[in-house]
């Protein structure tokens, strides 16, 4: 009796995650990933309940998919959901669950594989909390991009962005936010 809870108590606890998908891979999707692009991110309150989702899904995400830490190092949730809308105004029938693998495609190959360091950006009243490799992806580009001179200065890392966001029309604030940092990294 005691060799079968042993087997058992193995099996339960050092199994790895199944995944509940049928042959054709399909599977049931509960909640808002069910809905239809075109007819749920028109209005505000349903934007707010799909970002509210859709951190959910990209948790599940983070703690299911082998050799992810982190799917969205630097991307807030107000900036996820933009791009899911982008997504969605190319093809109005695409479901939001459908919409969001999408992205996860797309986030997968820059996901932080590992637990990092984050550090704390504060500037004008923001606060942005970037992964350290991140940041030194950030530092290298603006270096890169005749932005910034002194990379062993974290001092000169805020006129270093605030120059880049003129240079491509944004507003220069000197904070590293998703559009900024969008653009550093895309472009």
């Amino acid at each position: 009796m005691n060799l079968r809870v042993s087997v058992l108590f193995l099996g339960i606890f050092l199994s790895k995650p199944c995944l509940a998908i049928d042959q054709n891979n399909d599977f049931a999707v509960d909640g808002l990933g069910g809905e239809v692009c075109s007819e749920y991110l028109v209005s505000t309150q349903n934007t707010e309940r799909f970002s509210i989702w859709l951190d959910g899904y990209l948790s599940g995400h983070n703690k299911l998919k082998e050799n992810v830490f982190d799917l969205t190092t630097w991307q807030s949730s107000k900036f996820l959901v933009a791009v899911i809308k982008n997504i969605c105004d190319r093809t109005e029938t695409l479901r939001l669950i459908d919409a969001s693998e999408i992205l996860i495609a797309n986030l997968n190959k820059v996901a932080l594989h590992s637990k990092e360091k984050l550090r704390k950006f504060n500037f004008a009243g923001n606060e942005k909390l970037l992964y350290e490799s991140d940041l030194e992806k950030i530092t290298l580009l603006l270096s890169s991009k005749g932005f910034l001179t002194d990379i062993g200065n974290e001092n000169a890392i805020i006129p270093a962005i605030k120059k880049f966001q003129q240079e491509i029309g944004l507003r220069p604030t000197g904070f590293p936010d998703d559009a900024t940092i969008n653009q550093l990294f895309n472009n």
